[in-house]
């Protein structure tokens, strides 16, 4: 599924399992207390900041493409910013 929001393209995919989607930062989800939250990144020199995830990041470069999986959110929503700018694959694992 291709969605178009604003000057570019939000892709997603969704399994059996959860949501995936290609997101540039920053963003902000929709999400519940304890849903699983991986992100993958596809830049190398950006640096993530977090909001509402159990193991937050601070201005971290995530050093391999897996180093950002396994989280969980803590809120109903959580954000994502990088500097700069950056795309990101996201995963929410459905209940």
């Amino acid at each position: 599924m291709i969605i178009k929001k604003a000057n570019f393209y939000t892709y997603q995919a969704i399994s059996d399992y959860g949501l995936f989607r290609v997101l540039e930062t920053p963003f902000t989800l929709p999400s519940f207390k304890g849903e699983q939250i991986s992100l993958f990144r596809l830049d190398l020199k950006a640096q993530f900041t977090s909001k509402n995830l159990k193991y937050p990041l601070k201005n971290l470069r995530l050093k391999t493409l897996f180093s950002g999986s396994l989280n969980e959110a803590t809120d109903h929503f959580f954000s994502i910013s990088s500097t700069p700018k950056s795309v990101v694959l996201v995963y929410q694992k459905f209940l």
